[in-house]
């Protein structure tokens, strides 16, 4: 979890957990606070660990495919979606030319993300987000 605040994570942890345990206790002495807990945490650091990779361009490391695509149909798909995001990828025409090579490094380097101007499996789905 390097890199990712984990002090910062820690410290919201303890203290959101307080609360929780603070509120159920108060609120109804029956309910499971352990596994109300447990969900919470567990929520809470999965979802900061996903977006720190997704930031840092791991893709394989949660699942996604760093393959990369050789399909006229997913290359248009790309070419759309860049322009759509305001990257100029020239023609849509399923063909990985030079304007979407660089309009991919331009998307690449909006987010901070290893520019090497390759379409992958993980990359068209960061467009969508």
């Amino acid at each position: 979890m390097n890199g990712i605040g984990t002090n910062k994570i820690i410290k919201w942890v303890v203290t959101f957990t307080c609360f929780v345990v603070a509120q159920l206790a108060f609120a109804n002495p029956n309910i499971q606070i352990n596994d109300q807990i447990n969900r919470t945490i567990s929520n809470s650091i999965n979802n900061n660990i996903s977006k720190s990779v997704m930031k840092a361009g791991q893709f394989s490391e949660i699942g996604l495919s760093n393959n990369t695509i050789k399909d006229k149909e997913q290359i248009k798909q790309a070419q759309k979606r860049l322009s759509i995001l305001g990257f100029n990828p020239g023609p849509v025409d399923g063909i990985m030319g030079i304007k979407t090579k660089k309009a991919i490094r331009g998307f690449q380097k909006s987010q901070g993300i290893k520019q090497d101007g390759v379409l992958t499996e993980g990359l068209l789905l960061k467009f969508q987000q």
